[in-house]
Parts: structure tokens; C-alpha cells; sequence
């Protein structure tokens, strides 16, 4: 497996989470992922993710938590409006220079 293969791993798992978390009443929520079992799992997926990618980590959880379609990214003077998450592995990979294999 790649490290591309994971990166959409991990975002198909961010989608599902997202959905999953929106289907739950706000008022409980909270109850749901703030508790001791999950900020020990995210400690450990974070130690993970920075094994696995390394100098990469910031721009794979940028756009894996924060990013939304139609935002842009911009490196060096170059800026590009992605809107898929073939558009950004394209981006790190021509224009960041990222080794995703």
C-alpha cells in the first residue's frame, strides 16, 4: 500500500466520520468524541501520521480536517484552487514535490 493508497484511506474514513458525527443530535455530541478514549486514539492516529508522512503531515491534515472544496493552496509564489482530492495529490505531488508512493 502507498502512501497515496492511505491519504485516501483516511479521507473515504474522514468523510464517513463527518457524516457519521452530523447525524447526532448536538446536544450530545460532545459526549461522542471528547472523552479520554478518543483524544488517546487521535494521540496515537497523529503519531501515526507523522511516521508515515513525515515532512508531509501538515499539508495530509490540512486537507484531510480543515481544507473545503474551492479553496486554494499556495506554495512558493504558485497558488491553485483545488476542489478534489485528485487535484491536491496532484499539487503535492508537482508542486510541492511530494513523494506519495
Amino acid at each position: 500500500m502507498t502512501k497515496e493508497d492511505i491519504f485516501r484511506k483516511l479521507y473515504e474514513s474522514e468523510l464517513n466520520r463527518v457524516a457519521y458525527i452530523d447525524s447526532i443530535p448536538i446536544d450530545i455530541r460532545s459526549g461522542v468524541f471528547d472523552n479520554l478514549y478518543v483524544n488517546e486514539y487521535d494521540r496515537d492516529h497523529v503519531m501515526m501520521l507523522n511516521h508515515i508522512f513525515g515532512d508531509a503531515t501538515d499539508s495530509i491534515t490540512w486537507f484531510l480536517y480543515e481544507w473545503a472544496p474551492g479553496w486554494e493552496v499556495g506554495y512558493h509564489g504558485i497558488e491553485r484552487k483545488i476542489n478534489t482530492i485528485d487535484e491536491y495529490i496532484d499539487w503535492l505531488k508537482n508542486i510541492e514535490g511530494v513523494d506519495l508512493s
